[in-house]
């Protein structure tokens, strides 16, 4: 799948087993936005807004969450911790 910028796009594990993803980003740089997410969600949990919110400024990414709860009807979904 290639994801252009300004394009929205979401994903999701379907399973209940735990899953890897490999994701190739070119031009480098923007990996480094991952870590750092990876590092928020590690050490705070995924209820750091205030966190995520500063490092998206950071690297110019935006993220709505308006479409979430469609997704979620239409494809019967569960946030982490439900």
């Amino acid at each position: 799948m290639v994801k252009r910028p300004q394009v929205m796009h979401a994903w999701w594990n379907a399973t209940g087993s735990p899953v890897r993803v490999l994701e190739v980003i070119s031009p480098a740089v923007f990996e480094r936005y991952f870590r750092e997410l990876a590092e928020i969600h590690a050490s705070r949990g995924f209820r750091e807004p205030r966190l995520v919110a500063g490092l998206q400024e950071r690297y110019g990414v935006s993220a709505s969450m308006d479409w979430i709860p469609a997704l979620r009807a239409r494809h019967g979904l569960k946030l982490l911790g439900e």
